[in-house]
């Protein structure tokens, strides 16, 4: 049985090396279904440990580890070495993956392998995943001690060449990547001999990223192998290698100047679950398919200039851009007029935006009243809202775009690093304005979501309207905003939903809802009423084309360190099948939404774009509440291109009919 379980974890092993990693998470499965069979649950819990580690899901394999050391808890027996061994061993990988090198734990397991006196290659592989926790952790003593350990184990290490040079090249490399400026001469010698030891066959794709060849067919071949993943939390987390490659692509085109291969290297950094197809199992059985890849002979079919302008399906007048992070850099490419450009954005490099974002955008409150401690209510002026937006911009001067002048409107893809910042507070570098006060903006996600919601049905004359507010909740301001709305509610025929919990969900063409939302809404993805959170927010909103959340910060994109998406709550009603989703990026007041709601209701009701519908409201509240934190609050989210009208944008005729 020990020879099975060390096939299985070296099967487990190559498997997620190849990239499979769907593939390796279901026979991990089959193990834990052997484990239980024969008695053998440490086992194959590990197994699911060593498996979930490898696809890049560290917290998976920390819940599994600890399942199967409670099990052997639970056993009572003595642990063979090679055992105690896979175990300390897979303690420091998942370390690595969670880049949290804790001195303290380090030297514990350390203590606890020197005990267990393991053979030369074993003590090489333990020594190979400390040093690589250190340099994936950023440790700046790093680069030394992999030094000092290859100059006193070089017979070891040369010893053992054939096994553990790609594992050690690797490495090296990593110094390289992540120590720029960092000077070692003496490991070039381990650096030439680790390489001519490699055997390419099987390395190919490694030799390729340290040569800088051939990046954008291996990323294609890891697209391809993306597709078979299931879950949109797992797909989150197979693609980290794919981002590797992807900013390598980018920076590349844009040294080339090649839109193709800018495209393709956008797909994995934009965040690709918001149109990741359901890909669930049937039947108890599923057939093993392993594609063998050559990214040479893969092409994603809107890589190709014509096809993309098709699928894009802009007005000749609008610009499409994509801000894209390197390996360096940030970059842009702007197609508009059948032409393309690539900017390098060196501004953005040169500050940082997670403390605008923390500290400047998640801080913005519109209130026309200012109350200081011991101070009577003061109402503002004209001029101090002026003041205000003066100062923001101030703070955001340097997040300039170059954006043409002849760009009527300007829809945005950004790199999973940006997504967080508004749109329309990008700043037009050449009037010095916010984008959002200049033109129709939107955030269309990604390239492949905005061309697959130009095959959404569009609204149709006398579309369905539904509002939601939670009046039963006993809230005042609730009540208030219901009276201050009934005209606009009359006058287009608007159905009301007052509860906390509707019978049923919502289901109009145009789902409208109102409630409080707090600044993490895109964890939780709660709403509020009379303080208490209501929970189950997909009984309330069902399936729509487009849908307006009232509901403070639900525009918000966070990201997380366990894994490479976007947090927001948009997602989840643009995986319901919402063609477009209007929503505010901060906290709304609620003193707009009146005269916002009535004037794109009007120009949607015109047969304007939605895009121009947000814009014109967004104008008509700006000629009233002036500061930007109450005109630029709502941010449009999806295709821009939603009207009333009577067919899609893009229609699939069948076959045989004209």
């Amino acid at each position: 049985m020990n020879l099975f379980l060390s096939f299985y974890y070296n099967l487990l092993d190559r498997i997620n090396s190849s990239s499979e990693h769907q593939l390796a998470r279901d026979i991990a499965e089959n193990l834990l279904m052997i484990g239980y069979n024969e008695n053998l649950q440490a086992e194959s819990y590990y197994g699911a440990c060593r498996c979930y580690t490898a696809a890049h899901n560290p917290l998976a394999g920390l819940l599994y580890l600890n399942i199967a050391l409670n099990n052997l808890a639970i056993r009572r027996q003595p642990i063979p070495q090679q055992f105690a061994f896979d175990i300390l061993w897979q303690v420091l990988k998942i370390m690595r993956e969670l880049q949290m090198p804790q001195e303290e734990y380090i030297s514990f397991v350390t203590t606890e392998f020197e005990k267990l006196n393991c053979d030369e290659y074993k003590k090489l592989s333990f020594y190979h995943t400390t040093l690589s926790l250190r340099v994936a952790s950023r440790d700046k003593s790093a680069p030394s001690k992999i030094f000092d350990f290859l100059n006193e184990n070089r017979e070891l290490i040369f010893k053992n060449i054939k096994h553990s040079a790609m594992p050690w090249l690797t490495l090296l490399h990593g110094i390289h990547e992540i120590f720029p400026a960092l000077n070692f001469p003496g490991l070039q010698l381990y650096e030439d001999t680790l390489k001519a030891a490699v055997e390419e066959d099987g390395n190919e794709m490694f030799l390729n990223l340290y040569e800088n060849k051939e990046l954008a067919s291996h990323l294609k071949e890891l697209l391809v192998k993306l597709n078979s993943t299931r879950e949109h939390d797992d797909y989150s987390k197979d693609n980290q290698t794919a981002l590797l490659l992807a900013k390598r692509v980018l920076s590349q085109a844009v040294q080339e100047e090649n839109p193709s291969n800018y495209i393709l290297a956008m797909q994995p950094k934009t965040d690709f679950t918001f149109v990741l197809p359901s890909n669930t199992q049937t039947g108890m059985y599923q057939k093993v398919n392993i594609e063998d890849v050559d990214g040479k002979d893969c092409k994603l079919f809107y890589q190709e200039i014509e096809k993309l302008e098709f699928s894009l399906q802009m007005d000749n007048s609008d610009a499409a851009m994509w801000i894209g992070k390197g390996d360096d850099s940030f970059y842009n490419m702007i197609l508009l007029q059948d032409m393309y450009r690539f900017d390098t954005l060196k501004n953005l490099n040169e500050i940082t935006l997670k403390d605008i974002q923390q500290n400047t955008i998640d801080q913005l409150r519109y209130s026309k009243e200012d109350k200081k401690h011991n101070a009577p209510i003061y109402c503002k002026s004209e001029y101090d809202l002026k003041a205000e937006g003066e100062f923001l911009y101030k703070t955001l001067e340097n997040c300039f775009l170059p954006i043409p002048e002849v760009a009527a409107r300007i829809f945005f893809m950004k790199d999973l690093e940006i997504s967080h910042f508004p749109h329309q507070f990008f700043v037009d570098n050449r009037n010095n304005l916010f984008v959002g006060e200049c033109r129709p903006t939107a955030n269309v996600i990604s390239t492949e979501l905005f061309f697959k919601t130009n095959f959404k049905e569009p609204l149709h004359k006398d579309f369905s309207k539904a509002f939601w507010i939670p009046t039963d909740s006993g809230e005042f301001t609730f009540q208030v905003i219901l009276s201050k709305l009934e005209e606009t509610f009359q006058k287009y025929k608007i159905d009301i939903h007052c509860e906390s919990s509707p019978i049923t969900p919502l289901h109009s063409d145009l789902n409208i809802i109102c409630a409080h939302g707090a600044n993490n809404i895109s964890e939780t993805e709660w709403f509020y009423a009379n303080g208490k959170p209501l929970i189950e927010t997909n009984s309330i909103i069902g399936k729509g084309k487009l849908l307006i959340l009232l509901v403070c910060h639900s525009g918000t994109i966070t990201q997380s360190f366990q894994d490479n998406a976007m947090h927001t709550i948009i997602k989840r009603y643009i995986q319901m099948g919402y063609s477009s989703v209007i929503a505010p990026m901060w906290s709304l007041a609620t003193d707009i939404i009146p005269k916002w709601l009535s004037t794109f209701l009007k120009y949607m009701e015109a047969e304007d774009y939605v895009v121009d519908a947000v814009f014109k409201a967004n104008m008509q509240v700006k000629d009233e509440f002036i500061a930007p934190s109450a005109w630029a609050c709502l941010h449009l989210f999806g295709n821009p291109y939603l009207q009333i009208c009577d067919k899609p944008r893009i229609e699939i005729l069948e076959k045989g009919k004209n």
